[in-house]
């Protein structure tokens, strides 16, 4: 750590260690090599020494608080505290009575419909299934392939131009 030191009033052409001279008053900074050099009763030619940066040392003050042990707040540094809150509004959210449409947000309304035809995947209840030509043989609770196989002709008979029959 380098010192700061101040040659004594009314003295002159003192050599430091750093190989330079100088006079009463001069304030001149040395590297701690160079003042380590300096022995007890050399130290006498100096109106004051002071140790500079280096850091480590204990703090005597921050906003005010005295040290040497100064605790923080929130407040101290500008910061809010740890339990603060905000409102929707406050963060730029939606309120909670603020809605979409379906179509606003680019999705189907509730109620919409697609032709057989569009359909390429997915399960049929078999409630959904209409009862048209293809189908109208299967019997009440019959199992999936059997349902699987009316609904494929269903599907079949529909894209070549079929209609459903009640």
């Amino acid at each position: 750590m380098p010192y700061q030191v101040v040659v004594k009033a009314g003295l002159a052409q003192v050599v430091l260690p750093n190989g330079s001279m100088y006079n009463g008053g001069d304030s001149v900074v040395l590297a701690d090599d160079d003042f380590s050099t300096i022995s007890a009763t050399s130290l006498a030619l100096f109106d004051s020494v002071t140790a500079i940066g280096g850091g480590g040392g204990g703090v005597q003050s921050v906003n005010g608080d005295a040290g040497p042990d100064v605790v923080l707040d929130a407040a101290d540094v500008g910061a809010a505290t740890a339990g603060h809150t905000h409102t929707a509004a406050a963060v730029g959210a939606a309120t909670a009575a603020h809605t979409h449409t379906a179509a606003a947000i680019g999705a189907a309304a509730t109620s919409h419909v697609h032709a057989a035809g569009d359909v390429t995947s997915g399960v049929f209840a078999a409630a959904r299934i209409p009862k048209g030509p293809a189908v109208a043989d299967v019997a009440e609770g019959a199992d999936a392939a059997a349902l699987r196989t009316a609904l494929n002709a269903l599907l079949a008979s529909l894209r070549t131009g079929g209609s459903l029959t009640p």
